[in-house]
């Protein structure tokens, strides 16, 4: 018995969607943490002050203990490379910390609340003096 053109497209579709079905499932459920340069608690840097980083996202946080000779926590978060941002004449806007993205506009409101010693900070990371022993908490919320 002859198959027709139909029949032998059939195996040819079936094995195409158990492919792109595998493909799919392969690569699972990224998490803003994939990006993240730090995954667990870690010490960085080689300065003389020593602060605490807490980077909050996603119902996880890591505890970074930063040593630094910077004197604006901005500028310590800058020279560890811990974030980054867009920077103008009021400082720096922080949309990257340990490597995960808050920008309102691209992140579908998300930002990067900034606390100091549990605090909401009434001013950016760019004015607030790097002070031994405080705590600066960066959590990503909306």
């Amino acid at each position: 018995m002859k198959k027709t053109q139909t029949q032998r497209k059939i195996p040819a579709i079936l094995l195409l969607l158990v492919f792109v079905f595998f493909a799919f499932a392969a690569c699972g459920e990224a998490t803003l943490w994939d990006n993240a340069r730090y995954q667990s608690d870690v010490t960085v840097g080689t300065g003389e002050t020593a602060v605490t980083v807490k980077v909050t996202a996603e119902e996880k946080t890591v505890i970074i203990t930063l040593k630094t000779d910077e004197k604006t926590v901005a500028d310590a978060l800058t020279a560890a490379d811990l974030a980054n941002g867009k920077t103008d004449e009021y400082g720096l806007m922080v949309t990257y910390v340990n490597g995960i993205r808050a920008d309102y506009n691209l992140d579908g409101g998300y930002w990067w609340g900034f606390y100091v010693n549990g605090e909401i900070a009434q001013v950016g990371a760019s004015s607030v003096p790097v002070t031994a022993g405080d705590v600066y908490e960066f959590k990503r919320q909306k």
